[in-house]
């Protein structure tokens, strides 16, 4: 995290290494016809905040948002191999499906079964004919 210091004149970003973020978990999609699937991910809220401790007894100030939004992918890879790794320490055996960990034993029609809301997203996809990543996202939203 970097604050914006923009005082005397100045216009430059400094690291701080720190922000203040609230985390929700939450474990169901958006619901589809009124159903909703299984699926564990966070919701984390980042505040406009940052501690810059280089100025005399420190200071809160804006932060500069843009090389943590640039280096989103990143964060999402750490935090599904911390979730990886915490479902192996429960004792379930995962297997590298592709973009993600699957828990082995799970059919692929199972999972299939549960995927309404991504159905619907590579469906939209295709028919845009739009399949990047970042789209595909802002189409989950929609």
């Amino acid at each position: 995290m970097q604050a914006r210091v923009r005082s005397n004149k100045a216009d430059h970003d400094r690291l701080t290494g720190n922000m203040v973020c609230a985390s929700f978990p939450d474990f169901l999609s958006r619901p589809v016809k009124g159903k909703s699937d299984p699926h564990l991910h966070n919701h984390n809220f980042l505040f406009n905040a940052t501690f810059d401790f280089a100025e005399g007894s420190g200071k809160w100030k804006a932060a500069q948002m843009g090389l943590i939004m640039e280096n989103a992918p990143v964060y999402q890879a750490i935090f599904y191999a911390d979730l990886a790794s915490r479902a192996q320490q429960l004792g379930y055996r995962l297997v590298w499906d592709g973009p993600r960990w699957e828990i082995e034993g799970v059919s692929a029609e199972v999972i299939e079964l549960f995927s309404r809301r991504s159905r619907g997203i590579e469906k939209e996809a295709e028919e845009r004919g739009s399949w990047s990543a970042r789209e595909e996202s802002q189409m989950g939203s929609r």
